[in-house]
Protein backbone atom coordinates (compact mmCIF):
# COMPACT_ATOMS: atom_id res chain seq x y z
CA UNK A 1 0.00 0.00 0.00
CA UNK A 2 1.19 3.41 -0.84
CA UNK A 3 0.96 6.71 1.08
CA UNK A 4 1.08 10.06 0.46
CA UNK A 5 0.61 13.29 2.40
CA UNK A 6 -1.22 16.20 0.03
CA UNK A 7 -1.27 19.80 0.97
CA UNK A 8 -4.80 20.68 -0.01
CA UNK A 9 -4.52 24.12 -1.85
CA UNK A 10 -8.38 24.61 -2.24
CA UNK A 11 -8.83 27.08 0.77
CA UNK A 12 -7.20 28.54 3.22
CA UNK A 13 -7.21 26.07 5.90
CA UNK A 14 -3.84 24.06 4.11
CA UNK A 15 -5.20 20.90 4.69
CA UNK A 16 -2.41 18.12 5.16
CA UNK A 17 -4.47 15.23 3.77
CA UNK A 18 -2.89 11.62 4.06
CA UNK A 19 -4.13 9.54 0.95
CA UNK A 20 -3.14 5.45 1.18
CA UNK A 21 -3.86 3.02 -1.49
CA UNK A 22 -2.79 0.79 -4.26
CA UNK A 23 -2.42 1.26 -7.77
CA UNK A 24 -5.81 3.42 -9.39
CA UNK A 25 -7.78 2.51 -5.73
CA UNK A 26 -7.98 4.90 -2.35
CA UNK A 27 -8.60 3.17 0.61
CA UNK A 28 -8.43 6.11 2.72
CA UNK A 29 -8.08 9.92 2.72
CA UNK A 30 -7.34 11.40 6.44
CA UNK A 31 -7.06 14.77 7.61
CA UNK A 32 -9.22 16.47 5.17
CA UNK A 33 -11.66 19.06 6.93
CA UNK A 34 -14.35 19.71 4.27
CA UNK A 35 -15.63 17.79 1.22
CA UNK A 36 -13.53 19.95 -1.69
CA UNK A 37 -10.49 18.71 0.14
CA UNK A 38 -11.33 15.24 -0.07
CA UNK A 39 -12.46 15.78 -4.03
CA UNK A 40 -8.66 17.52 -4.26
CA UNK A 41 -6.73 15.09 -2.93
CA UNK A 42 -8.59 12.13 -4.51
CA UNK A 43 -7.95 13.97 -7.86
CA UNK A 44 -4.03 14.63 -6.85
CA UNK A 45 -3.09 11.37 -5.60
CA UNK A 46 -4.84 9.16 -8.84
CA UNK A 47 -4.20 12.00 -11.59
CA UNK A 48 -2.45 15.12 -11.21
CA UNK A 49 -2.84 17.82 -13.30
CA UNK A 50 -0.96 21.20 -13.23
CA UNK A 51 -1.53 24.31 -15.52
CA UNK A 52 1.50 25.22 -17.72
CA UNK A 53 3.03 28.78 -18.52
CA UNK A 54 6.18 28.93 -20.86
CA UNK A 55 7.25 31.29 -23.38
CA UNK A 56 7.75 31.17 -26.66
CA UNK A 57 9.62 33.20 -29.59
CA UNK A 58 7.55 35.45 -31.56
CA UNK A 59 7.99 36.71 -35.19
CA UNK A 60 7.01 40.56 -35.86
CA UNK A 61 6.43 41.60 -32.20
CA UNK A 62 7.72 44.49 -29.85
CA UNK A 63 9.85 41.73 -27.88
CA UNK A 64 11.85 38.24 -28.85
CA UNK A 65 9.04 36.16 -26.98
CA UNK A 66 5.39 36.04 -25.89
CA UNK A 67 3.53 33.96 -23.11
CA UNK A 68 1.83 31.38 -23.34
CA UNK A 69 -0.35 28.86 -20.98
CA UNK A 70 -2.92 25.85 -21.72
CA UNK A 71 -6.39 26.16 -21.74
CA UNK A 72 -6.06 23.67 -19.15
CA UNK A 73 -4.36 21.83 -16.98
CA UNK A 74 -2.79 18.72 -18.48
CA UNK A 75 -1.39 15.62 -16.56
CA UNK A 76 1.38 15.48 -14.50
CA UNK A 77 3.65 12.91 -16.06
CA UNK A 78 2.99 14.36 -19.90
CA UNK A 79 4.10 17.78 -18.63
CA UNK A 80 8.14 17.46 -19.70
CA UNK A 81 6.62 16.17 -23.09
CA UNK A 82 4.51 19.15 -23.17
CA UNK A 83 7.02 21.62 -22.56
CA UNK A 84 9.41 20.05 -25.29
CA UNK A 85 7.07 21.13 -27.63
CA UNK A 86 6.37 24.36 -26.47
CA UNK A 87 9.67 25.13 -26.58
CA UNK A 88 10.11 24.86 -30.40
CA UNK A 89 6.98 26.68 -31.34
CA UNK A 90 7.37 30.20 -33.32
CA UNK A 91 3.99 31.78 -33.23
CA UNK A 92 3.45 34.92 -35.70
CA UNK A 93 0.91 38.24 -35.82
CA UNK A 94 -1.72 38.29 -34.94
CA UNK A 95 -0.74 38.36 -31.42
CA UNK A 96 -4.65 38.48 -29.41
CA UNK A 97 -4.90 37.51 -25.92
CA UNK A 98 -6.83 33.68 -26.21
CA UNK A 99 -5.63 32.84 -29.66
CA UNK A 100 -4.92 29.47 -29.80
CA UNK A 101 -1.57 28.76 -30.98
CA UNK A 102 -1.60 24.65 -31.09
CA UNK A 103 -4.67 22.85 -30.18
CA UNK A 104 -5.12 19.85 -28.00
CA UNK A 105 -1.28 19.42 -26.91
CA UNK A 106 -0.38 15.74 -26.95
CA UNK A 107 -3.88 14.50 -26.97
CA UNK A 108 -4.36 15.88 -23.38
CA UNK A 109 -8.07 17.86 -24.48
CA UNK A 110 -5.43 21.34 -23.49
CA UNK A 111 -4.64 24.02 -26.16
CA UNK A 112 -1.34 26.47 -26.00
CA UNK A 113 -3.00 29.78 -25.67
CA UNK A 114 -1.47 33.37 -26.16
CA UNK A 115 -1.74 35.14 -22.96
CA UNK A 116 0.25 38.73 -23.82
CA UNK A 117 -0.33 40.89 -27.01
Amino acid sequence: MNEKTITCIICPSSCHITVRGSGNSIESIEGHTCKRGMKYASSEYLHPERNLTAIVKAKDYKTPVISVRTSRPVPKDKQIACMRIIRELEVGPPYEIGRVILKNILDTGADILLTNE
